[in-house]
């Protein structure tokens, strides 16, 4: 039988605080002209260096292949004596004793993710789902990253693709009614939040709205 009340969330608690996993906060951070280095650039590593290309990170590269193709992202030849004061590093190699080498080496200098070791990082990349402005985001504190991509699909498909133009909508209209007066402006806000996705939809079929 589980324990009852307190006793059980104590019991949680201290059972997720001994893995070192209830230390971390949902954020969401602008990386946008900030140094990035990838550390191994095999598929996971191409992954990470995509989504920090899309959000405007500068992006470097270092890989135990110095020959490898990089699709012209700089590389760097020596991690350990490069000076660059990387924002973020992030280390996608299988070669455990390395990967140790590289924290160490930065763990007090840059924000570090170890992608297979959640003990060794500070920060994780969680499964985002997006629909224009909207962002949904789910994390599983590297404790089973499979979970969190089965939760990703299924908001995949509670969000539709038009969830972002809804957003859009909502936002634009709410824009309108902020600088009147306090009471007649929560009124008109509370009226715009009742519209939910469903009468969006309807009133935009019905082409109450301008696409």
């Amino acid at each position: 039988m589980k324990p009852q009340g307190s006793r059980w969330s104590f019991f949680c608690q201290n059972c997720f605080r001994a893995t070192g996993r209830l230390d971390m906060i949902p954020i969401m951070i602008d990386v946008k002209g900030k140094p990035v280095l990838i550390v191994g650039y095999g598929a996971v590593g191409r992954r990470k260096a995509e989504l920090f290309l899309t959000e405007g990170a500068q992006v470097y590269l270092y890989d135990l292949q110095a020959s490898l193709e990089t699709s012209g992202i700089p590389t760097v030849e020596d991690v350990f004596s490069d000076d660059t004061a990387y924002f973020m590093v992030v280390v996608c190699t299988d070669d455990r004793d390395f990967n140790h080498r590289i924290v160490d080496h930065f763990k007090n200098k840059a924000l570090v993710n170890v992608a297979d070791s959640p003990e060794d990082s500070c920060f994780h990349n969680m499964a985002s789902v997006r629909r224009g402005e909207l962002t949904v985001a789910v994390s599983t504190n590297g404790g089973y990253p499979g979970v969190g991509k089965r939760i990703k699909n299924e908001l995949e498909n509670f969000f539709e693709e038009d969830y972002g133009c809804y957003l859009a909508y909502l936002a634009g209209e709410r824009k309108k009614y902020l600088s009147l007066e306090e009471a007649e402006k929560k009124r008109q806000l509370d009226r715009l939040l009742a519209i939910d996705y469903k009468t969006y939809k309807k009133m935009k079929e019905s082409q109450c709205l301008e696409n």
